[in-house]
C-alpha cells in the first residue's frame, strides 16, 4: 500500500539514511549529482526536522518503508523570480523503480489542488539522464545557471506548468 503525506519528526533519521543511500548510488555508478560528503557537510538531520516541522517534507511510504522523500518549498535558491504561484522540489530521493516519479505526480495533484501555477527543481546540467527523466515527468528546461556549491558546474532550472481546469 502506498502513502503519501507529509513526514514526521520520528522519520528525519530514515530521510537521512535514503538520503545518504541515494548519494552512495550515485557514486557507485560515476553520477555527479550530490555525493556523501555534500550531504553531510550540508545536511543533517536536525535540518531535516526544521524542515518537517515547517510542514514542507514530502515522503512516499510502501509497506511501511520510506521508499522516496523531497521537500517543496516556496524559495527556489537558484532564482530571483520566486512568487506565490510557483513551488520548489529540492532534495528528491528515493530508491525503488519509480518511486520518485510517483512522489512528483503526487505533488503535481498537491500543488493543483492548491491552486499552484508552477513546480520548479533544478539538476545538475550534465546529467542527460535525470534531466531526460523531469521531462517525460512533464518539466521542461527554462533555464542554466552556475551552481551555488559546486562551483565547476552549472545546474539546469526546470519548471512545470500546472494545468488547471477552467
Amino acid at each position: 500500500m502506498e502513502e503519501f503525506r507529509l513526514a514526521r519528526p520520528d522519520e528525519a533519521g530514515k530521510i537521512y539514511s535514503l538520503l545518504l543511500e541515494k548519494a552512495e548510488w550515485f557514486q557507485q555508478r560515476g553520477i555527479q549529482q550530490w555525493d556523501a560528503e555534500y550531504i553531510e557537510r550540508n545536511i543533517n538531520e536536525n535540518r531535516i526536522l526544521e524542515t518537517i516541522d515547517d510542514k514542507k517534507y514530502y515522503i512516499l511510504k510502501q509497506d511501511d518503508q520510506i521508499t522516496a522523500a523531497c521537500i517543496l518549498d516556496d524559495i527556489d535558491i537558484n532564482r530571483q523570480d520566486n512568487d506565490e504561484n510557483s513551488k520548489f522540489i529540492q532534495w528528491l530521493t528515493s530508491k525503488g523503480r519509480g518511486a520518485g516519479g510517483r512522489l512528483i505526480k503526487f505533488l503535481i495533484q498537491h500543488c493543483k489542488e492548491q491552486g499552484i501555477q508552477r513546480l520548479r527543481l533544478d539538476c545538475q546540467d550534465h546529467n542527460q539522464k535525470l534531466k531526460h527523466y523531469y521531462f517525460d515527468l512533464g518539466f521542461k528546461q527554462v533555464g542554466r545557471k552556475p551552481h551555488k556549491f559546486f562551483l565547476d558546474r552549472y545546474s539546469c532550472l526546470m519548471e512545470l506548468e500546472i494545468k488547471h481546469q477552467e
